[in-house]
């Protein structure tokens, strides 16, 4: 019952911080490029003011709250080479496009990859988050969950991600943002189904 409640304080927890970051790292960008695409003819410009309100926020984290936030870190790198790129191949959008899905699919792989040498991520995750104990999680029938989670989380990113890449080189910047959005967040759903059938089986476990 304890554990029961202290996952669904979790989860809680997740959800609002997905919520915020929904709405600083895609919809605001998102609304920026409405505003602006007919003020600028270069869509790198305008992708570039858009990636830099989530490369802000996690820079204000880090100086002013002191938190490091590695997700948003990763993204701010991968922004910072791809405007880095953008400028030296002459203000194309395609890298800004890209920075994006190419971390997201790095991600994927290193969950996919950790599933096949059989150390998923997700034990490290969860032993860092005090879910439960390394030796709790080390149990074969956990262990077997959280391997196939890892291979689900893993797929699911890396597919995104190939989605993601293609639209780049196929569609408009406005389209692809359009796009991007709905992607995301049918890979969002497909992956809180799959949390919700699988963290209820490993806390019986």
């Amino acid at each position: 019952m304890y554990q029961g409640k202290e996952m669904n304080k979790q989860l809680s927890k997740i959800r609002k911080k997905l919520a915020i970051n929904l709405i600083i790292n895609w919809l605001v960008p998102l609304v920026l490029v409405m505003a602006l695409h007919s003020y600028f003819k270069n869509d790198a410009v305008i992708l570039a003011i858009a990636g830099a309100i989530p490369a802000i926020r996690t820079l204000v984290l880090l100086i002013w709250r002191r938190k490091v936030d590695w997700i948003g870190v990763l993204g701010t790198l991968g922004f910072g080479a791809a405007f880095t790129i953008s400028m030296l191949s002459g203000g194309s959008a395609l890298p800004m496009k890209l920075y994006h899905p190419i971390v997201t699919g790095i991600l994927g792989l290193i969950f996919l990859g950790s599933a096949a040498v059989r150390k998923p991520l997700l034990i490290i995750i969860m032993t860092l988050l005090k879910h439960k104990s390394a030796e709790e999680l080390g149990k074969p029938e956990v262990y077997k969950k959280l391997n196939m989670l890892s291979i689900l989380l893993g797929f699911i990113l890396f597919i995104e991600a190939s989605i993601h890449i293609v639209m780049a080189f196929t569609l408009s910047t406005v389209t692809y943002l359009y796009m991007s959005r709905i992607v995301t967040w049918g890979s969002i759903l497909v992956l809180f189904l799959g949390v919700r059938v699988f963290i209820p089986r490993i806390n019986k476990a």
